[in-house]
């Protein structure tokens, strides 16, 4: 199938130079479009070039030459053609193109055939006005003064040709670069005060606008790319410095602003000082000076809203009076009117409402701060809102938490569906589920747990239900596991009269209602004393137990103290001493332990220290003697008093005198005329009513202590 070819408008330039004494160059350069099928032709094709004497038809003047396998690129193709000499003379003449792809069998002749215009006719010029040689020397030209030195131009003064250098000149610029020049003297651009354009395709492509405010010296507005981007001529030092186009213009009605690229974007009046860095469809509001926008698009800064930023990302907006904030990225977040001083550090679709000033919220989606709530934060999240009112208050995180209105200073750390319930001053969850307070000064935490009283704490360990607090100022713990305490100190108080583990209520003050039906039971620490307390007997019969459960649950009492002063015990082994005692008063104070003691006759109740062999009155020895203490000391406190312990039964040691008879262990003891010493007995028949008890271990002469086993007969 043969190919329809179409050649678009084609250039002929003159290839060959000047040539004096080598001879007169023929060949010139052409340049053409070959489109194929409408489409712009790309690969190796043959050419064919003649030259006529007429645009159809005619006379064969020169060729035709052949150019076989030239390249053609997106329709694009040069070459250099050299009819040889005397075919251009001046005459009319016609350039007719044949063309093939490589490797076809026919040519396609082009229509129209060309007309040969100016440039191979400059060859023919060399000829002109009699210079026959093709030479041009400076006596033939008409130039005043002398002839040139090198690096001259040829001007025109207003009335001849003169020779001038291009700096001197005053007209010329080189494009290789100009020497000798002059700071202050020499420059390109312009001596009124029009504005100075550069073009490219006759596009304007760069505008250096004069300044307009002379408090500032001469500081031009400079607006690249897109030939419509405006800066208002009555502002300075401002800059576009690239982008816009067709109804998406950059505009600057600012001084000392920048726009740095990008699409349509905007820096309005009284917003000096301020800068958009690119993106698309981004504008800074009038009287918002010193703010920027990075980057993105459809970002808007409000108007009288000053040193304010938006870092990037879409939609993203700072209203009007909101100055000194910042929304760093992310899509969709809003600074509401008068918000000033806050910040959105990215996410999406999150918003701090009107009058909301310094707060913020650092990212994730959805996230609310409510009108008229300053100082407040959300960390971020999903979806946490911090209502109108509870102004200084925090949401670290986490999902659907809610800080009703009216709750200053409350903080929610982490979790998911907690909730601070309206006016509940500086309350705390720190994190997990569904969890509630509404007291001042509330804690809430865990799973299911609600402090709704003032001052109360729940920690609820996953419970199915809602748990709540016992009342204000209540410390209150749900633990399905039960609970543990690992610490070297224990549970400690810090006041002297609290108890430590109560059960209901157990105040200490004249205003804590009756006790009846209560009691105080639990751990007190009382004055110098802690204490076990249980209720006395105004609340009836009332015990405290040890007891060992069996694995059916039964249980069986090891210790059992009743308020009525009775304790029951299945076995008690006494390990800090070995008798029973029993505190009597005595006649002498200070009667030294291991002395054996009488009743006093002359007063009742009292004993004192024995003075006589067989004495009948024989009461006991004074316990304690040698180290050995009390295993049981028994008194009835306030009717039945004494300042010393008397051992009455058990093993004590006694003062003992063997000068009355060695004593051997198993003999019979009783008193002797050395006063508070025991003697063995020597004579059965007085000792009846006088013996103390049996001796324990031995002692041949002398005084010394004895270990007796007590017992009076």
């Amino acid at each position: 199938m043969k190919e329809k070819f179409q050649l678009a408008i084609g250039c002929l330039t003159l290839v060959a130079g000047w040539h004096h004494a080598a001879g007169q160059g023929t060949a010139f350069s052409y340049q053409g479009s070959l489109t194929g099928q409408g489409n712009p032709a790309t690969g190796n094709y043959d050419f064919t070039f003649s030259v006529f004497d007429a645009a159809s038809g005619g006379t064969l003047v020169a060729g035709p030459l052949e150019n076989d396998a030239l390249a053609v690129n997106n329709g694009q193709f040069n070459v250099t053609l050299d009819f040889g000499t005397g075919v251009f003379t001046g005459s009319s003449l016609w350039l007719e193109i044949s063309v093939r792809a490589t490797g076809d069998p026919a040519f396609a002749t082009l229509s129209p055939r060309q007309q040969v215009l100016a440039t191979p006719y400059a060859m023919f010029a060399e000829q002109a006005a009699g210079l026959t040689d093709a030479s041009l020397t400076v006596n033939q030209l008409q130039v005043a003064g002398a002839a040139p030195v090198a690096g001259q131009v040829l001007g025109f003064d207003g009335t001849s040709f003169v020779w001038s250098d291009v700096v001197s000149s005053g007209g010329g610029w080189s494009l290789t670069g100009n020497g000798g020049t002059t700071s202050l003297v020499n420059f390109l651009g312009t001596t009124d005060n029009q504005a100075l354009e550069v073009r490219v395709d006759n596009q304007r492509v760069l505008r250096i606008q004069p300044a307009s405010d002379p408090s500032y010296g001469f500081s031009a507005n400079i607006i690249g790319g897109y030939s419509g981007n405006y800066i208002d001529p009555s502002v300075s030092a401002s800059t576009i410095g690239g982008g816009g186009g067709v109804n998406n213009i950059h505009q600057i009605l600012a001084g000392w602003s920048t726009i740095g690229g990008g699409d349509a974007n905007q820096i309005f009046a009284g917003s000096y000082q301020s800068t958009i860095g690119g993106g698309f469809t981004n504008t800074i509001s009038p009287v918002s000076y010193n703010s920027t926008i990075a980057g993105g698009r459809y970002l808007t800064i409000g108007n009288n809203s000053p040193d304010s930023t938006i870092g990037g990302g879409n939609v993203n907006t700072i209203g009007a009076q909101a100055h000194d904030s910042t929304i760093a990225g992310g899509e969709d977040n809003l600074i509401n009117t008068t918000s000033f001083y806050s910040t959105i550090g990215g996410g999406y679709d999150n918003i701090i409402g009107t009058n909301a000033d310094q707060c913020t919220i650092a990212g994730g989606t959805g996230n609310l701060i409510y009108d008229t709530t300053w100082r407040c934060t959300i960390g971020g999240g999903t979806e946490n809102v911090i209502a109108t009112g509870s102004v200084w208050s925090t949401i670290a995180g986490g999902g659907n938490n809610l800080i009703f209105g009216g709750s200053p200073r409350s903080t929610i750390s982490a979790g998911t569906a907690n909730a601070v319930f309206p006016n509940a001053l500086g309350c705390t969850i720190p994190g997990g589920l569904n969890n509630q307070v509404g007291g001042a000064g509330s804690f809430a935490a865990g799973w299911n747990a609600a402090a709704l009283s003032s001052g109360s704490f729940v920690w609820a360990s996953g419970e199915s239900s809602l748990v709540y607090d016992n009342g204000p100022n209540t410390f209150n713990i749900y633990s399905a596991g039960g609970m543990y305490l690992t610490s070297p100190w224990g549970i400690g108080l810090e006041a002297g009269d609290n108890p430590l583990i109560t059960r209901g209520w157990d105040l200490f003050g004249s205003n804590a209602g009756t006790k009846s039906g209560h009691g105080r039971w639990g751990l007190f620490m009382e004055p110098l004393t802690l204490v076990l307390g249980i209720p006395d007997q105004d609340v009836g019969a009332r015990s405290l137990e040890v007891d060992r459960y069996r694995t059916d649950g039964t249980r069986d009492t090891l210790l059992s103290v009743g308020n009525n002063g009775q304790t029951t015990v299945k076995l008690l082994n006494i390990t800090g001493g070995a008798d029973l005692a029993e505190p009597f008063p005595m006649v002498s104070p200070g009667i030294p332990k291991g002395a054996v003691v009488v009743i006093d006759a002359e007063h009742a109740g009292q004993l004192k220290v024995s003075t006589s062999a067989y004495d009948t009155r024989v009461a006991g020895i004074i316990s304690g003697a040698n180290g050995i203490n009390p295993g049981i000391a028994m008194q009835q406190e306030g009717l039945m008093g004494g300042n010393q312990n008397v051992a009455l039964s058990g093993r004590v040691y006694v003062q003992a005198d063997a000068s009355y008879g060695a004593i051997l262990p198993g003999d019979l003891l009783t008193s002797s005329d050395t006063p508070g010493y025991a003697m063995k007995v020597t004579d059965h028949s007085k000792a009846y009513g006088a013996i103390l008890g049996k001796a324990m271990s031995g002692l041949k002469e002398g005084k010394g202590m004895l270990l007796v086993l007590v017992s009076l007969q």
